[in-house]
């Protein structure tokens, strides 16, 4: 279709123009690089629906300072005429019944409300299926991956390097226990600390995720209720952590290690009673949504922060250590929920979690 080419055409030759990469781009206006490359590519197909489509052809045309309408009209079949425009014409200021953002600032607040717009439209339509949200994609179960099994080192010798990538997982046995352990996704949105999200399960019981930055050891201690299978403390050293891949070393403990205690960790098990997405950022490191379906567990943690979206409230259940299981809010609503530490009342020097709860109208 020629007129869909010259929009992504005009995209393409503008960020160019501009010696801009996709990386660059998806850094500045916090667009995933695939969406970047779709609305480049005219595969529109990429997007959950024609909201989210136009919300992203709006910011990105703002963000290289094109005419947004005009991208707009030209998407929309209803300039044609004019679809061989040049770029300079379209960089050209526009008229006072335009909506243009003044700055790059304000483009991230841009893209986050066509994603909500779109998703309220979905729910409303009574579509519950999302593909993706905020660049995420449904998960694959470590369950549905291609299976790599390994022998764990005997105590004083140095484990071997494993790799694991998006589509296999790791097997392995603790003595008496089945183990299974698979790489979620490479989190680089912090440049200063690029981290590998990990998912563990035991004897087939309910997924754990845990996070390792580059050079880092974490413990993940059988005192832990979704690791309680293990006979011993596991460690996994993150040794190298590529675009989509993570080598490590994984190792039994000797039970001497000193993980954190769980009075310093927030940590957060929801579970999926209805298929639903979620977002969430744990101590400043943001996640790309994704998708889970009825029956799923995510275990969720952090040491100092955690909020999580969660799309329809109805469909998750909260479970915290202490606390009696809650759903997260009402049906078809979109829930905010935000865990922090703070001093207690009666004891200031002891922190407390603090829980904070936003319904979208």
């Amino acid at each position: 279709m020629v007129l869909a080419k010259r929009v992504g055409a005009i995209l393409k030759e503008s960020r160019e123009s501009r010696k801009l990469s996709v990386r660059d781009v998806a850094r500045e206006t916090n667009m995933t690089p695939k969406y970047i490359e779709a609305l480049e590519a005219e595969d529109y197909s990429q997007f959950p629906g024609e909201t989210y489509t136009t919300g992203f052809l709006r910011s990105y045309a703002e963000y290289l300072n094109l005419d947004s309408d005009h991208i707009l009209n030209l998407y929309r079949g209803i300039q044609i005429d004019q679809s061989q425009s040049p770029v300079e014409e379209l960089t050209r200021s526009t008229s006072s019944v335009s909506f243009r953002m003044p700055d790059k600032q304000y483009i991230l607040g841009g893209v986050a409300l066509a994603v909500i717009v779109g998703i309220i439209a979905l729910f409303a339509s009574g579509t519950v299926s999302l593909p993706e949200f905020g660049g995420g994609s449904e998960e694959v179960a470590c369950s549905d991956r291609a299976m790599q099994e390994i022998l764990l080192a005997a105590e004083g010798i140095t484990p071997g390097m494993e790799t694991m990538t998006r589509e296999n997982a790791l097997t392995f046995r603790q003595e008496g226990a089945n183990v299974k352990m698979c790489l979620e996704t490479i989190d680089d949105t912090r440049p200063e600390r690029t981290v590998a999200v990990v998912q563990i399960i035991v004897d087939g019981g309910e997924p754990y995720s845990f996070q390792a930055a580059q050079g880092e050891s974490v413990v993940l201690d059988p005192a832990t209720e979704a690791l309680s299978g293990l006979s011993k403390p596991l460690i996994v050293t993150a040794r190298t952590l590529g675009e989509t891949t993570a080598r490590v070393q994984i190792e039994t403990g000797t039970g001497s290690e000193t993980p954190q205690a769980d009075e310093e960790i927030i940590r957060v098990t929801l579970e999926f009673i209805q298929d639903s997405y979620i977002e969430w950022v744990n101590d400043g490191v943001v996640h790309n949504g994704v998708y889970l379906k009825a029956g799923q567990r995510r275990t969720l943690e952090a040491t100092g922060s955690l909020e999580i979206k969660v799309g329809n409230g109805a469909g998750v259940r909260i479970i915290r250590p202490g606390q009696p299981p809650r759903l997260a809010g009402p049906p078809g609503k979109i829930v905010k929920i935000r865990y922090r530490k703070v001093p207690g009342q009666l004891d200031p020097a002891k922190k407390v979690i603090e829980e904070q709860i936003q319904v979208a109208p």
